[in-house]
């Protein structure tokens, strides 16, 4: 609605608040009134606003109000409700299905929209002049579970049973590691069928012979959301994407390389790291896999940078979007003792969906690249063309043997 409440409580934003605390609490209110009267509302002063005037309030008479607002309800034989109203709109407003249902005083949350109908006419008063008012029909029903994508998840989620898992354990005379690390896979943007040629080639190397460890990163943006309203882990909006179906093909994706990687490996370890798109959702993930495979090894904390020894080789994980340019310094102060003591250093980060490597006095900082199609963001903006593959890394106990490509 209009700006030019901003600063003041006016009638209809106390009686509206009023009206949603009934059946909301008051930080759903506080969201709900600023998105329907664009306004910035804290929700401490909605609080002190409410706790002030509930109970005896009384409209005032304000000048240059408009006309009493005839409203309709009608609950339909089918369940559906109808529901007619005098609202301030603007174009993007109209178009935003989310603040309809609550200008209407539905919850987003529980209802879907089945019909929406909006007729412009025009009210002028003294103040504002001429302001374009739309008398809104909605039709609306409430949220199926079956067209849930929350509850699907959960469902997906709880149907699950932990593996019967037997590590296939072999005394080794040489000792090797194998790092998986595809990144940035965006699940949502790609899926699992894309990403077939990709874990034929993982397997393949998987099998090339019996490891010590096998090191799987599990993060980096593995989900192109981070909720079910198409925003990453800051509430930045970007192009929604089917939750529901990105965490099957993830879970399809790394339950493949896992159960294979258990037939070749006396030890395997997987590490949670923390992305920019879906902090919240990847490490659900990975506490999933924990529950799945009860009997390897995880890292499922929150710690920005981590890091893994092997024999003398150190390996460090980040996502690496912030303070990028001083990743090996960052990892030199958190990981001194570890460092000091290995002879291979290296530190993978990833988040920029391309490959770079540069040598910082003997600690190897490598950007990683990925095999994810380009999403509408990157598309619309010119930013494509990087060469698509995911990385593996082969150690010894002192050297980096091997880099593939798959």
């Amino acid at each position: 609605m209009a700006n030019q409440h901003t600063s003041e409580w006016s009638n209809e934003i106390i009686e509206r608040m009023l009206n949603l605390a009934k059946i909301h609490k008051l930080p759903k209110v506080t969201e709900m009134i600023n998105k329907e009267f664009g306004i910035n509302k804290t929700y401490s002063s909605v609080r002190t606003k409410y706790m002030r005037v509930k109970g005896n309030w009384e409209p005032k008479e304000e000048t240059n109000q408009l006309p009493p607002i005839d409203r309709t309800l009608k609950r339909n034989k089918d369940g559906t409700w109808d529901r007619e109203d005098f609202i301030e709109l603007n174009e993007a407003q109209e178009k935003d299905e989310e603040y309809m249902l609550m200008a209407h005083g539905f919850d987003p949350e529980k209802w879907d929209i089945v019909e929406l109908n909006n007729s412009a006419w025009n009210q002028h008063n003294k103040q504002d002049g001429t302001v374009t008012l739309f008398s809104s029909k909605i039709k609306v029903k409430p949220k199926s579970k079956k067209n849930n994508e929350y509850d699907n998840l959960i469902e997906t989620i709880e149907s699950g049973k932990p593996f019967n898992i037997k590590i296939n354990y072999k005394p080794l005379d040489k000792h090797y590691l194998l790092e998986i690390a595809p990144v940035d896979t965006h699940f949502g943007i790609s899926s699992f069928e894309y990403y077939g040629p990709n874990i034929v080639r993982i397997i393949n190397k998987i099998k090339l012979r019996h490891w010590e460890q096998i090191v799987i990163p599990v993060g980096n943006d593995l989900f192109h959301n981070d909720d079910f309203r198409g925003r990453t882990s800051s509430g930045r909006e970007i192009q929604k994407v089917d939750m529901g179906k990105a965490w099957t093909d993830a879970e399809k994706f790394y339950y493949t390389i896992i159960d294979e990687a258990k037939e070749h490996a006396n030890h395997i370890k997987i590490v949670y790291v923390r992305g920019n798109h879906d902090e919240s959702m990847s490490w659900a993930f990975v506490k999933n896999l924990m529950t799945k495979y009860p009997n390897l090894e995880f890292d499922d904390s929150f710690e920005e940078h981590k890091g893994h020894s092997f024999h003398d080789v150190f390996l460090g994980f980040t996502h690496g979007e912030k303070n990028r340019k001083n990743t090996a310094n960052i990892f030199n102060t958190k990981f001194r003792l570890e460092i000091a003591k290995a002879k291979v250093r290296e530190i993978h980060q990833a988040h920029l969906h391309e490959e770079k490597a540069q040598d910082h006095y003997g600690i190897m900082v490598r950007g990683l690249p990925t095999q994810n199609l380009e999403d509408d963001w990157h598309d619309q903006n010119g930013y494509v063309g990087k060469n698509k593959r995911f990385q593996l890394f082969e150690y010894s106990e002192d050297t980096l043997e091997s880099i593939h490509y798959v």
